[in-house]
């Protein structure tokens, strides 16, 4: 089967030294779903965009690859992060996501 890439886009602007993660997300999220969005705002890193795979989100926080699209989903679904439209890659198609700016 092959491997799901990703391409994460961060708009907020806070990527700079740090990662900063809204209340709002720690108050109303599993512990795995804060382990995620907290994975895509680093990931992002200073450029605001990055790749993942499913494979290294899910060494990342310790899970199956299958979590990683259940947990991709649930961020979807809250609006917390959202699919760009775009596709990258010339090999591999890979989704690009970008965190949703939460303040």
């Amino acid at each position: 089967m092959p491997e799901k890439l990703f391409h994460f886009i961060d708009e907020t602007n806070d990527w700079k030294y740090f990662t900063m993660v809204p209340n709002y997300v720690l108050n109303h999220s599993s512990g795995m779903e804060k382990a995620m969005y907290l994975e895509i705002k680093r990931f992002a890193g200073e450029k605001g965009t990055c790749f993942a795979s499913q494979r290294e989100l899910a060494r990342r926080l310790v899970c199956s690859t299958s979590t990683v699209s259940r947990l991709l989903e649930s961020l979807l679904q809250r609006k917390w992060i959202r699919k760009t439209g775009e596709k990258r890659g010339r090999s591999k198609q890979i989704d690009e996501y970008a965190p949703v700016d939460l303040w």
